[in-house]
């Protein structure tokens, strides 16, 4: 069987998926309370302990405003999926380009982009479950791809977008910082390594600062803005893998996430060099 049809097998099952109205109900009913929870006058995420980042407002939102115009359970969860669709589509497009890159067999190809595409797990995570990870593995899977294959003529832009789409992965959710070694690590180059670190301390900066200042509340003046709230809790994406857990745990929890991230990160530059792909 050709990769294209492969391809267009499960794309095919992944929009069934999407637009059948079978989804997991207290998933999609979470996500859309907590749209429908933000308010005009207080950050969205001033109320939540969750590590979610602003950046998961690109379905939140829509979400929304679709039961809030149609009180439809079933719209909100089609177009929560779909936009989980559409960036599912963008990460099979980079994989497959990826993938033509790397010169493999049309054996190895068709092996890949089954277990991506033709996965039922994959396939119930992302239109049943309606889980969102398959949006921070698209940035980071961008991110990689960007940098290991150079699809713009300069570099310069070439780091940078990778490191814009690390950032905005981070700050979906924290877990895809384990990636930023790798990107420092084992770019070629002295003046790259500089433009990365560089790269990573303005993107880094800005979004911590939307992150604490405009979406999650934490230097929020509650009581100027009258809300009535007293509550003193932790801003999510990237403050609160080291944060919260200070403040709900205490430190032992933090000093484990740390050891965590480090064991986690540490191989991953070891095995980006052994298959080539630094």
């Amino acid at each position: 069987m050709k990769i294209n049809k492969v391809i267009l097998i499960g794309l095919l099952i992944s929009v069934l998926f999407c637009i059948l109205p079978i989804y997991d109900v207290s998933n999609i009913g979470i996500w859309t309370m907590l749209g429908l929870s933000f308010s005009r006058n207080i950050p969205p995420f001033f109320h939540t302990l969750n590590p979610e980042g602003f950046f998961t407002l690109i379905l939140f939102v829509p979400a929304e405003i679709t039961y809030e115009t149609t009180a439809s359970i079933y719209l909100t969860a089609l177009v929560f999926k779909m936009i989980i669709l559409a960036f599912f589509l963008l990460l099979m497009l980079v994989v497959n380009d990826m993938l033509n890159r790397m010169n493999l067999s049309e054996r190895s190809r068709i092996i890949i982009v089954y277990a991506l595409l033709l996965n039922p797990m994959v396939i119930f995570i992302n239109f049943i479950w309606a889980e969102i990870e398959i949006i921070p593995v698209f940035f980071v899977t961008l991110s990689l791809y960007v940098l290991r294959f150079n699809p713009f003529n300069r570099r310069e832009m070439n780091i940078s977008l990778s490191v814009l789409s690390l950032f905005i992965a981070i700050f979906y959710f924290l877990y895809p910082v384990i990636f930023l070694p790798s990107l420092i690590l084992f770019t070629k180059g002295k003046r790259d390594r500089i433009i990365i670190l560089v790269t990573s301390l303005l993107v880094g900066g800005l979004f911590l600062y939307l992150n604490l200042h405009v979406f999650t509340g934490y230097l929020y003046n509650y009581v100027g803005s009258l809300s009535g709230s007293i509550a003193s809790l932790s801003p999510s994406a990237l403050p609160t893998g080291f944060f919260y857990y200070f403040k709900v745990f205490g430190g032992t929890r933090t000093i484990i996430e740390l050891i965590l991230i480090a064991l986690v990160s540490i191989p991953l530059p070891i095995v980006f060099k052994r298959y080539g792909l630094s």
